[in-house]
């Protein structure tokens, strides 16, 4: 699902995955080494890919989703690409995110951007 996905969006988003900038994104926070995220951007076009990692030894019950608020604490992606309460598309799940203000950057707390998905591919709408 993830793979179809993703190839489908780069196939409808050509020109931003093969000429937009490549911008890693900084994590704060409690889970700030968890994180592998990355921006592309082209024009106004700006796409971003966010993916945990070594997450094990934070779940204390397999048997519940791993990625819970509680789990995130006060983990933040930062983005620099605007203001806050800018509206994000999750295309994996269809499901919006907004932009927030956080110690004067703006960006997504992490248990929004995982709330109901492992992983997530955002996508700014206008």
């Amino acid at each position: 699902y993830v793979i179809y996905k993703t190839l489908n969006f780069r196939k409808q988003f050509k020109k931003l995955f093969e000429n937009g900038n490549y911008i890693p994104l900084e994590t704060l926070g409690e889970r700030e080494e968890n994180i592998c995220a990355f921006a592309r951007q082209l024009g106004k076009e700006i796409v971003i890919v966010a993916v945990p990692r070594l997450m094990a030894r934070h779940v204390k019950d397999p048997e519940k989703f791993p990625f819970e608020k509680e789990v995130w604490g006060n983990s933040f992606l930062t983005n620099p690409f605007g203001e806050k309460d800018e509206q994000y598309l999750n295309i994996f799940i269809n499901k919006m995110v907004h932009t927030v203000g956080h110690e004067g950057l703006t960006g997504f707390p992490l248990a929004d951007i995982f709330a109901d998905f492992p992983v997530a591919l955002l996508r700014k709408l206008k």
